[in-house]
């Protein structure tokens, strides 16, 4: 049966609206099952589905790439990104299997395969337009936002505990201030791409404000790592887009260096006072590195991980509260993490397609002469250094379990994809194969 271009059209607003509703309950989940007062059970019940929802999505997406397929659609794939991204997969799969591959491992390492196999290949060859990524950021922003606004409303007056005690971490509602934090990370980011986006002054106007009133909540929840991240991403774009004469901006970023070394100077670097400053991290860090790897009776525990790690060296603020040591599961680092439980050879696999993006998006951002393009793959270039900043302080990815996660996914597909293309166009030119007329986009 042969379907006409404006029955196409149709058909993929309705296949998209799918995807809009999935990424929409997956993205607010997350912070809400976060959220004290919905209860102890649903929130089981709903950080249960940040997985379901996000296979599922996965899922659903493979079909329609089936039929893009299907209607010999062009198909634009970069190859060394692909294979350098299932390394990590293949390499734990290989590691699981001389292991006691039990379910959650398997279960483990199946993630591990679909989120690289989502961010590198899947999602670029659906949410390859500039109007889907619209979409798709409207969606992820209004989630995020209701989730908060929702936790706020819980508890309002948390507020005012914070203007009488500043050290108090202010987040609400929510059990954690950083899961809380993570969610104006994805305000931030999102109100930037908006931003870019779009042409309305008011519009403009509205997203800087919601950037700044972001940024102040972050400062305020006291959630260093996300800050840093945050602030990463709106100095990348700011120096790269922002059209201001090279010695200011040289000027600027001058500046920002002098005053953070300034800051630096005034701190007691003595071993006690750093790790109360980094939250008692340095202890678990040191102490969870020798005993797992250099304390261990396997000598091959370095190049390879541990099967099961112990994390060392708790918050001494804790402890004196407490009176008890509370186990943790992450040493609060992403890098340590991976070093941890699959080794050198591990954490090297992981780490080589980051660096191969960040050195396309580098490279397409020099090179770019589509300012709207250029925008866009910044805005990603600075989500991916200040996600990469933040892992020295978090342990997120890889995983569906998380909104940082979900941004990484969302935002990277119209990036990767456009950068992909003209790769295609120059293997054509070498072949001297003709040239071949690409369909309306389906938005």
């Amino acid at each position: 049966m042969k379907i006409d271009l404006k029955e196409q059209l149709e058909i993929s607003k309705v296949f998209f609206l799918g995807i809009l509703l999935i990424v929409g309950a997956w993205t607010f989940l997350q912070p809400y099952s976060t959220i004290n007062s919905i209860g102890e059970t649903q929130r089981s019940n709903f950080f249960y589905w940040k997985n379901v929802l996000g296979v599922a999505l996965v899922i659903y997406c493979t079909i329609l790439l089936g039929f893009k397929v299907f209607r010999r659609e062009k198909i634009y794939i970069n190859l060394p990104l692909t294979i350098t991204s299932f390394l990590f997969p293949v390499y734990v799969l290989f590691l699981m299997v001389f292991r006691s591959l039990d379910e959650n491992s398997a279960q483990e390492t199946a993630l591990y395969f679909l989120w690289f196999y989502a961010l590198v290949f899947l999602f670029p060859l659906i949410f390859d337009t500039v109007a889907r990524q619209k979409k798709l950021i409207w969606v992820i922003l209004i989630a995020n936002l209701s989730a908060i606004f929702i936790g706020i409303y819980f508890n309002p007056y948390e507020f005012l505990g914070k203007l009488q005690n500043p050290a108090i971490r202010l987040d609400f509602d929510f059990f954690n201030p950083n899961f809380y934090a993570y969610s104006w990370q994805i305000v931030v980011a999102s109100a930037l791409v908006l931003l870019a986006i779009t042409r309305s002054k008011f519009q403009k106007v509205l997203f800087s404000l919601l950037i700044v009133l972001s940024v102040l909540f972050i400062y305020a929840a006291i959630a260093r790592s996300t800050l840093i991240a945050s602030l990463a991403i709106i100095v990348i774009y700011i120096f790269v887009i922002v059209k201001v004469d090279l010695r200011v901006k040289l000027g600027i970023a001058c500046f920002s260096i002098g005053f953070i070394f300034l800051v630096l100077m005034g701190i007691d670097y003595s071993a006690d006072e750093l790790n109360s400053l980094l939250s008692g991290r340095i202890q678990i860090w040191t102490n969870t590195i020798n005993f797992n790897l250099f304390e261990n009776s396997n000598p091959l525990a370095i190049f390879f991980g541990v099967e099961e790690y112990t994390v060392r060296g708790f918050y001494h603020l804790t402890r004196e509260r407490l009176g008890f040591e509370i186990q943790k599961a992450s040493a609060d680092n992403l890098y340590i993490d991976i070093l941890l439980k699959f080794g050198f050879l591990g954490l090297i696999f992981f780490l080589m397609p980051i660096i191969v993006i960040i050195t396309n998006l580098i490279k397409f951002v020099a090179t770019t002469h589509n300012q709207l393009d250029k925008k866009l793959v910044t805005i990603v270039l600075g989500v991916w250094i200040g996600v990469l900043l933040q892992g020295t302080g978090i342990s997120v990815i890889p995983s569906f379990g998380n909104v940082i996660n979900i941004m990484l996914l969302i935002l990277t597909s119209y990036s990767i994809s456009i950068i992909n293309r003209p790769r295609l166009a120059s293997f054509r030119r070498r072949l001297n194969s003709p040239y071949i007329k690409p369909i309306p986009e389906l938005n």
